[in-house]
């Protein structure tokens, strides 16, 4: 297994990956242990790349403790040289059968 790239952090965003994929979509943080005033490190890894997204894991470990990890989800989000949106943006209409929520109710009368 090829060893964890050790990467610093920015105002809480990776720098490296931030220049390719400049929107975040999703960021999760779970807070496992407390930290202490210490020396740290953060292990990055790249889950994957398709469609348009890259899926990273961060994880900040503090003598040999892990004590937080993340899930970050970037991409580029803006429109087309033509002005429309990528299709893996886009989402399909919803199906005539579906439930709309909040269901409508029929005003008192």
């Amino acid at each position: 297994m090829p060893p964890t790239p050790v990467l610093p952090m920015e105002n809480g965003v990776l720098d490296l990956y931030r220049a390719e994929v400049t929107h975040p979509v999703h960021v999760s943080a779970h807070f496992l242990r407390a930290t202490t005033v210490a020396p740290f490190q953060v292990h990055v890894r790249q889950l994957e790349t398709e469609k348009g997204f890259t899926n990273l894991i961060a994880e900040l470990i503090q003598e040999d403790v892990l004590k937080i990890t993340t899930h970050q989800i970037f991409s580029d989000l803006k429109p087309n040289d033509d002005g429309t949106q990528p299709s893996y943006l886009t989402l399909a209409p919803p199906s005539s059968y579906a439930r709309r929520l909040p269901p409508s109710v029929p005003a008192p009368i």
